[in-house]
């Protein structure tokens, strides 16, 4: 059939037109879809990637305190060796809770694009995770997992009529994107991990609610 509005050519079943938006059945008839993706834990994520951004953090700069001391009393003074061997361990400790909680994010990433796979978004899941690793390919791929999925989101939601999804900001997931690519580059990179850090977390609370608000809906 087409769209009464715009023309376009659309689905028999279709609910609202993917041109331009508007409603092509009432939204009370609109059947709320199971997308079978599991709930997320945000704060088991958050408290992983921020402790670990910390603990990194306070150890790199503990052990660099304690070399300092050393240097300037004597290799073998005690308070600056036990001081860099606490850096040294709270920065392992910190280094661990960060790759654990990046590894959960991927997980987490998947399920975000799995629950919008109704033929319309613009790569699976398994791409979407697994491209981030490959080297310099993942500077580009960085728009496609993270901005790519705010804009394919946002068409999914006013393409199914799901008017109380949560909405994403996809200026935000570009800067994100940007700033991810970025990070990527000799000595720029240096210069955008405090910010990157900061909206890396904004969006993954925003990532979070969503998968969790989808896992939520029943059919």
């Amino acid at each position: 059939m087409f769209c009464e509005k715009c023309g376009k050519e659309i689905a028999d079943d279709a609910v609202v037109c993917i041109g331009c938006g508007r409603a092509v059945m009432p939204l009370k008839a609109v059947r709320q879809y199971d997308t079978g993706v599991k709930r997320t834990s945000i704060g088991l994520l958050l408290g992983l990637l921020i402790s670990g951004g910390i603990f990194s953090f306070m150890g790199i700069g503990l052990f660099i305190a304690g070399f300092v001391l050393s240097e300037n009393y004597s290799y073998s003074s005690s308070t600056g060796v036990i001081l860099a061997v606490f850096g040294v361990v709270i920065f392992l400790t910190g280094l661990a809770a960060f790759i654990f909680g990046s590894v959960l994010f991927c997980i987490y990433l998947h399920r975000a694009w799995k629950m919008i796979q109704d033929g319309y978004a613009s790569t699976s899941p398994g791409e979407a995770v697994g491209f981030l690793f490959i080297p310099f390919f993942n500077l580009y791929w960085h728009f496609r997992a993270f901005w790519g999925w705010a804009k394919d989101y946002n068409s999914y939601t006013r393409r199914n009529a799901i008017s109380d999804a949560p909405r994403i900001s996809e200026r935000m997931f570009l800067a994100w994107a940007i700033l991810g690519a970025a990070a990527g580059i000799p000595y720029l990179g240096l210069l955008v991990v405090l910010p990157l850090y900061v909206i890396a977390i904004i969006g993954t609370v925003k990532i979070c609610k969503a998968v969790n608000f989808f896992a939520d809906r029943k059919v």
